[in-house]
């Protein structure tokens, strides 16, 4: 059986005449980019479970500009490995059948940041419970009441976070983030309400 997918330069051959071909597409979300494109050199790597000495326990591809790729597979499940650079690692396992070819479509995902951190006050530094952190092209998580938030799916590069809370005066600041890397930062907001009146004004 033969394994054609689509994500490769050129077709990897292996020399087994009962293999089945298995089509695939690989599709990258650029940012801003809509509809996604597809995604040129990601490396593909099918794992192939056996006992059978002749047959070899992984064989891979890269994909050409049009997001193709074709391998080969003995039938049975097949682990899918995709790989690209600037985009997260995609897993996934396929049923190869004889005689047939499998078509799926893989959706890379850019690799990205997450931002774990702590929104206090600063002039006590209590937690501020429902306080809202923002980061462009990142997901927030949910509410919390331990002033704990985490932010995923950051855009690796510099970017703007932003934290605010009700009673308190809004907090931007630029970070730099790596993919695949967690950061953890500490807030810290002052009160927007006007403090009580100083008994010893200067003079």
């Amino acid at each position: 059986m033969r394994l054609a997918c689509h994500v490769a330069t050129e077709p990897v051959e292996v020399a087994l005449n009962d293999w089945t071909p298995l089509l695939q597409a690989v599709w990258g979300q650029a940012d801003g980019q809509t509809p996604p494109g597809p995604v040129a050199v990601a490396s593909v790597q099918a794992s192939i479970s056996t006992n059978d000495p002749l047959i070899p326990g992984t064989v891979a591809a890269a994909s050409d500009a049009t997001g193709r790729y074709q391998l080969q597979a003995p039938p049975g499940p097949t682990g899918v490995t995709v790989r690209a650079s600037g985009f997260e690692t995609y897993a996934t396992t396929v049923t190869v059948v004889a005689d047939g070819t499998v078509n799926q479509d893989v959706g890379l995902v850019r690799a990205s940041a997450t931002l774990a951190c702590t929104v206090s006050a600063a002039s006590s530094g209590n937690p501020i419970a429902n306080a809202y952190v923002s980061v462009i092209g990142g997901l927030p998580g949910p509410l919390t009441h331990d002033g704990s938030y985490t932010v995923v799916r950051i855009p690796a590069g510099q970017q703007v976070v932003n934290v605010r809370a009700e009673g308190y005066k809004p907090q931007q600041s630029t970070l730099e983030f790596v993919a695949g890397q967690k950061f953890s930062v500490n807030f810290y907001l002052d009160s927007a309400r006007p403090g009580p009146p100083n008994p010893h004004p200067p003079t």
